[in-house]
């Protein structure tokens, strides 16, 4: 096919063209240098592609090259208009491009938890009755504080709103900052009374015992289902979860007495016998959406959020990066990589405290 392709590349340029017909995931595209799109932050020409939403095969190829004949020819002549190639024709509102993009986003097989937790969430941070714009967007991700998580999953959800009207999202990508999980604010996180307050707050016997689990045990969401509590407080995870089998016990114990997560109490899902992981994750996450449980930097609770208090709480013990890393289920050089910078100066503070009122610590000489 590629050689079907060069060929009558080969023709286009003896013709005079200076576009190229382009095969990106067996569809096709016109490519070449061509006017900005409506609603674009270019001036003047530069490369672009040319949707032509025609599959890669012999008879689709002389298609595209007599297509690319007749853009070659109103370029020349100042005629060429993008509207016949673009998506939609009219401009449309916020609320009207969301709409097309949720339907598409569904259609595709997207699921509900990430459209719901990520891209809803994100396109709420836009005024639904405006004319969408690239500069809209651009301005909407000005207002969010660089470097955060919040930030990140917006540019992510707006880049994907743009490149779905055929806007360039360039300018929403370069804006999404440097957030990482090893980079957190670990303000950001619930303290231990809150994550209690909360509980306690989660009228559901079953959810309310997932939620003790994973506030306790610092457990994947996916690994609640996939426990053996004959041991109890040590909590056997099985083979089947994404790091293999191991053991880890409670921070607090007393959380684990006190809520008596002896008593295993999972949510009735359908097929949960037959759910992959993700799945199991997913059903999860979607729980703590609805619950909309928010944390000190405004973003809603997520179940890894527990998992790293759980994280920042065996610091706070004192156990070392090997320890904590065994209980977790991760390397040794994730665990000192990503979560000693989850320690902020209170903790640290508290470690200096208990070193320095040790009765066999070292003294000054005299």
């Amino acid at each position: 096919m590629s050689d079907v392709i060069a060929k009558a590349n080969a023709r286009l340029k003896d013709f005079g063209l200076r576009l190229k017909i382009y095969d990106k995931q067996g569809w096709l595209y016109l490519q070449g240098t061509l006017p900005p799109k409506p609603g674009s932050e270019h001036d003047r020409p530069f490369q672009q592609r040319i949707a032509l939403k025609l599959k890669t095969c012999d008879r689709t190829i002389a298609l595209a090259e007599k297509e690319a004949r007749k853009v070659g020819v109103l370029l020349e002549s100042g005629a060429f208009r993008w509207e016949p190639y673009m998506r939609h024709h009219s401009i449309g509102s916020v609320a009207e491009w969301v709409s097309r993009l949720e339907a598409e986003y569904f259609a595709a097989g997207g699921q509900s938890v990430t459209w719901e937790g990520d891209y809803e969430q994100s396109f709420k941070k836009l005024p639904r009755d405006r004319p969408l714009s690239l500069n809209l967007l651009v301005n909407a991700v000005k207002e969010i504080e660089p470097n955060t998580k919040v930030r990140q999953r917006v540019c992510m959800a707006f880049a994907r709103l743009a490149r779905f009207a055929e806007l360039d999202p360039a300018r929403i990508i370069a804006l999404r900052g440097r957030y990482s999980s090893a980079s957190v604010d670990p303000r950001s996180l619930p303290d231990d009374a809150l994550i209690a307050q909360w509980r306690e707050g989660i009228s559901s016997p079953a959810w309310q015992w997932c939620f003790g689990m994973l506030a306790c045990y610092g457990l994947r969401p996916h690994e609640l289902f996939h426990c053996d509590l004959a041991d109890f407080p040590t909590v056997r995870v099985g083979k089947d979860t994404k790091t293999g089998a191991r053991f880890c016990w409670p921070l607090y114990p007393e959380w684990a007495d006190a809520w008596q997560l002896h008593r295993c109490q999972l949510p009735e899902l359908e097929n949960i016998d037959q759910l992959p992981n993700t799945k199991l994750g997913s059903k999860v996450s979607r729980r703590f959406y609805v619950w909309k449980l928010m944390k000190p930097d405004g973003d809603n609770l997520r179940p890894y959020d527990l998992r790293h208090c759980y994280a920042r709480r065996s610091l706070e013990f004192k156990f070392s990066p090997d320890f904590g890393a065994m209980m977790m289920g991760h390397s040794p050089e994730t665990h000192s990589r990503v979560y000693r910078r989850w320690i902020d100066e209170d903790v640290y503070r508290v470690i200096y405290d208990a070193a320095m009122n040790r009765a066999d610590r070292p003294m000054p000489p005299p």
